[in-house]
């Protein structure tokens, strides 16, 4: 199978990449900049027009590339959202569509169910963009919407929580019996291969977890663990948590993400037969 990738430098997308090669498909992808490991087109999708060339015999493309949570931006950005998350996906996809592409596979996001965040709704505005084009072209369009990602060289919040608990930065989090839905990076790359190889999932939406619910303290403690610290005893009271909420906006959204509940189902995925292989416990695993 010849593929097409969007975002192969991103964590899910290195993985996928990895995966596809294992598996003896031939991977293109699309680049800022040009990589040793797979044939590249040098192209920001952003601001370029993408060249006809990108979608020679390719089958299936794997849209990756987009904007997500900027740790460092505290802005919402939301032209940059829409931008890259919206229009860029609809550029693509078109295009795609006009090459005789046979299969479009976006990587969305668990956000774009009943967000109220900027990144959430720029998400579902590209779900629903990409369904419509789905009804008036031949091409399938399938749209997976992965849970919180963690496994080796995770990014963002959760690299965040991991590099402060090495250097026993983080504070010790009470017990709390909040329920948040994750998934393992390789069992992500292994759903997205099964909905390329699957000819029955056009215009359909799946959301992926490993079939587990973590509390916040779960995660806390899994990370412990897996960098040899002892778990505290002696943990912050949830009344303080709660205190804190009250003295700032800003954290109190930060003690609702820690303390809240991000529980989703991926029964539909796993009915049409995909089965996880890993848990939080198996953080550092790979499976290829």
């Amino acid at each position: 199978m010849r593929v097409l990738v969007t975002g192969a430098t991103g964590f899910i997308g290195n993985r996928l990449c990895d995966l596809l090669i294992k598996e003896g498909h031939i991977v293109r992808v699309i680049a800022r900049s040009r990589t040793d490991f797979y044939d590249s087109i040098l192209c920001d999708i952003e601001n370029d027009d993408i060249p006809r060339e990108v979608f020679d015999d390719i089958e299936v493309i794997f849209h990756l590339a987009g904007y997500a949570h900027d740790l460092t931006n505290k802005g919402d950005n939301k032209d940059k959202y829409m931008s890259l998350n919206v229009d860029v996906t609809m550029k693509l996809a078109r295009l795609a569509s006009l090459s005789k592409v046979r299969k479009f596979i976006y990587v969305s996001s668990v956000k774009a169910v009943n967000s109220h965040e900027t990144y959430g709704e720029s998400k579902r505005q590209a779900e629903i963009s990409l369904l419509e084009l789905a009804i008036n072209t031949a091409m399938d369009i399938s749209i997976l919407r992965p849970s919180l990602v963690y496994g080796p060289n995770v990014k963002g919040n959760l690299q965040a929580m991991q590099s402060a608990i090495k250097r026993g930065w983080f504070p010790p989090l009470p017990k709390l019996s909040n329920c948040r839905s994750m998934i393992h990076v390789d069992d992500v790359a292994r759903s997205l291969l099964f909905l390329a190889l699957n000819d029955k999932t056009d215009g359909e939406i799946y959301i992926a977890t490993d079939g587990k619910a973590y509390s916040s303290s779960d995660i806390y403690e899994e990370f412990c663990i897996l960098f040899g610290k002892r778990i505290p005893n002696r943990r912050v009271p949830l009344a303080f948590l709660n205190f804190l909420a009250l003295l700032s906006p800003s954290l109190k959204k930060k003690i609702k993400k820690i303390t809240g509940n991000e529980l989703y189902d991926s029964t539909k995925l796993e009915d049409i037969g995909f089965k996880t292989i890993f848990t939080l416990r198996d953080f550092n695993e790979k499976a290829f």
